[in-house]
C-alpha cells in the first residue's frame, strides 16, 4: 500500500490556514453557547428528555437554526485548514461533521 506525504503549507497560505483554524476553533463553543442559552429560555424544554434540535421549532427557532448553520460553516472552515495541515482523511472527517450540522436543518423546522 502506497503512502502519500503531504507537502508543508506554503508560506503565502499560512496566514489563511491560521485564520481558518482560528475560525474553526469557535465552531464547538458557538454551538454550545447558542444551545445553552436557548434551552432554559424554551418553555417546557428539558435537556434530559429532548433533543437540542427541538429548539429549532417555534417562533424563535431561527436562532437555533442559525446556531446549527453557523457552527457547521465554521467546522467546514476548520476542515479546509485540517486538510492543508494534517491530510485528506482528517479534513474529510471534519468536513462531514460540518456538513452534518448544516444539513441538520430540515424543512419541518423552518
Amino acid at each position: 500500500m502506497a503512502t502519500t506525504v503531504d507537502a508543508p503549507v506554503a508560506p503565502a497560505r499560512a496566514g489563511t490556514t491560521r485564520a481558518l483554524l482560528t475560525a474553526g476553533a469557535f465552531a464547538g463553543p458557538r454551538f454550545v453557547a447558542v444551545s445553552g442559552t436557548r434551552g432554559p429560555d424554551a418553555w417546557g424544554f428539558d435537556l434530559s428528555r429532548h433533543a437540542l434540535s427541538g429548539l429549532s421549532r417555534g417562533s424563535t427557532g431561527w436562532v437555533q437554526i442559525a446556531g446549527f448553520v453557523g457552527a457547521g460553516l465554521l467546522a467546514i472552515a476548520l476542515a479546509v485548514a485540517v486538510r492543508r495541515t494534517r491530510g485528506r482523511a482528517a479534513g474529510v472527517l471534519v468536513g462531514v461533521d460540518g456538513a452534518g450540522l448544516v444539513g441538520s436543518v430540515h424543512r419541518g423546522s423552518v
